[in-house]
């Protein structure tokens, strides 16, 4: 490790008991000790970028996963972030200036897919920070999430890949209100690739171009409304809940 990168460890660290309690003691050994526990930890939460990228099986993908973004923590981070955009909220309604409002973090909006794909469909394989995309599941692999807040249109990398797509709506978020819809196609589906995006060109066409296809859900759902279902409408707090909602189209 760099020089900087051990002094930050340190600084680090330095709220932690083990630490504090070896460091006034002068004890060094345990000082190297809690400090190498930290180095461990550092080093697995980066193991997935350091994987042959010829691993493919659900079971292989599935042992990448280092998922410890809990219910606990999404609640702390879901709060810490709302609390935020309020308070610009009511700075712009002080100072009458025009404060633009962050998008909501996709660790944040990723992890709500995910525990509502946990406990309303069953699938308690699906989970965050995997090797590749946004989720993955022993039963869809694959799992891409769009989130909007806004009447702005989701745009796609021109080389993303998934089995399945969810799309959370979230545009009524401030107000506790999500609905989260999952869509069976995959990237390589014709009835995706041929999306229409303008009047010219479809999805496919724009990838074709190394363009990042953008379009709004008023002007996608009506295109793949047969492939479409609603898993979901509620509280952020009613994603927690396990309700299983029997999937009629599993495409």
């Amino acid at each position: 490790m760099q020089r900087y990168e051990i002094v930050y460890l340190i600084i680090m660290m330095t709220s932690s008991e083990l630490l504090t309690h070896s460091m006034r003691h002068l004890n060094m050994d345990k000082c190297i000790n809690a400090l190498q526990k930290t180095v461990n930890t550092v080093a697995l939460s980066k193991q997935k970028m350091s994987l042959p990228t010829n691993v493919s099986s659900s079971s292989s993908l599935s042992s990448v996963c280092s998922d410890t973004y809990s219910k606990e923590v999404l609640m702390k981070t879901y709060l810490a972030h709302k609390n935020y955009v309020k308070e610009l909220l009511t700075i712009r309604q002080e100072t009458h200036i025009k404060v633009r409002l962050p998008n909501m973090p996709e660790h944040i909006s990723e992890n709500i897919v995910k525990f509502i794909i946990q406990n309303k469909m069953g699938d308690m394989t699906s989970s965050w920070d995997c090797k590749k995309g946004d989720l993955y599941s022993n039963v869809e692999k694959q799992q891409e999430c769009k989130t909007f807040t806004s009447d702005g249109p989701p745009s796609f990398g021109p080389n993303e890949e998934w089995n399945v797509l969810y799309f959370l709506d979230a545009r009524k978020w401030l107000e506790d209100k999500y609905v989260l819809y999952r869509v069976g196609l995959s990237n390589r589906d014709d009835a995706w690739r041929n999306v229409k995006v303008n009047k010219a060109q479809t999805f496919h066409d724009q990838c074709q171009q190394n363009r990042r296809p953008r379009i709004t859900w008023e002007a996608l759902y009506p295109q793949i409304e047969s492939y479409c279902t609603k898993i979901f409408e509620g509280t952020f707090e009613e994603i927690f809940v396990k309700i299983i909602i029997p999937l009629d189209d599993k495409k």
